[in-house]
């Protein structure tokens, strides 16, 4: 008798399990789908977190001085300001 429910069990449980992976399937594909779209629409963007600030500002920069221009590569290290 316990070695027949033991079978039941296990046979219920191996049944629930194949039915959780059939049924909810798609709906984790389709999760999966829509987080990676949000990740790339995120990156797309780019930075978008307000709270942290850069460590460095590097790009070219035109100087330009009574009519002459100069151009040249910056490097900025910004500092709080108080």
């Amino acid at each position: 008798m316990f070695e027949a429910i033991t079978l039941m069990v296990l046979a219920s449980v191996i049944a629930m399990q194949w039915y959780t992976i059939i049924t909810y399937k798609e709906r984790f594909e389709r999760i999966g789908r829509i987080i990676k779209k949000i990740q790339q629409t995120k990156e797309d963007k780019g930075h978008t977190h307000k709270t942290e600030n850069p460590r460095i500002i590097q790009g070219d920069m035109d100087i330009i001085h009574k009519g002459q221009k100069a151009t040249v590569q910056a490097l900025i290290y910004p500092r709080k300001m108080k």
